[in-house]
């Protein structure tokens, strides 16, 4: 595979991909790919939004997220909760 191939990758995917195919199965495995399509950001976005409304609220707003098994929505509230830390005041 040449770079040529690879144009249409950021520079650092380009870099991967032209690994060997064991280093790069390797780094596959080990480490957690994201791929920010527009759906999963708006879903990011929404939680973002009711977490930055909802402390200290009687009533705070809240998300169902439902979707059929394997689509992702673990992942989604996992990334979630990386970026985000507790509000100083939740117990």
């Amino acid at each position: 595979m040449t770079h040529e191939d690879l144009g249409h990758l950021l520079v650092d995917a380009q870099r991967i991909a032209a690994l060997p195919d064991d280093t790069r199965l390797d780094f596959i495995e080990a480490g957690e790919c994201w791929i920010g399509y527009p759906r999963a950001e708006a879903i990011l976005t929404r939680l973002h939004k009711v977490f930055v409304y909802g402390p200290n609220r009687v009533r705070p707003p809240n998300v169902l997220l439902v979707a059929p098994s394997n689509n992702g929505k673990s992942t989604l509230i996992e990334r979630f909760r990386r970026d985000h830390d507790a509000p100083p005041d939740a117990g």
